[in-house]
């Protein structure tokens, strides 16, 4: 199975908080500030990333190479991926069961 899905996100803030890891829940909380490429390419198998409302700027591409991802946004009309100057995919996997929902990506 074969998944490709165009992102970009871009930080809008310059600071960056930490990602904090849930070893209970088996995954991380994103706020807005926080590096949300870093932390798909950092997920392992299982894991959940959760995405609090913003704007996310997506500036590479990114290969997820762990199964059973699932990343969340809060809410789609809220939880927003800017993806306005990336030219390219913005998310592959040749892996299974990425889950990737309530976003708007622009």
């Amino acid at each position: 199975m074969f998944i490709s899905i165009i992102l970009s996100l871009k930080i809008k803030y310059p600071y960056t908080a930490p990602n904090i890891y849930d070893k209970d829940t088996k995954g991380y909380t994103l706020d807005n500030g926080n590096n949300l490429i870093n932390t798909i390419l950092s997920a392992k198998n299982g894991d959940i990333i959760r995405v609090h409302a913003g704007t996310y700027s997506i500036t590479k591409n990114i290969t997820i190479s762990s199964e059973n991802i699932k990343i969340i946004g809060d809410d789609p009309f809220k939880t927003i991926i800017d993806a306005s100057g990336n030219s390219g995919n913005l998310i592959t996997t040749t892996k299974n069961n990425i889950t990737i929902k309530n976003f708007t990506i622009n």
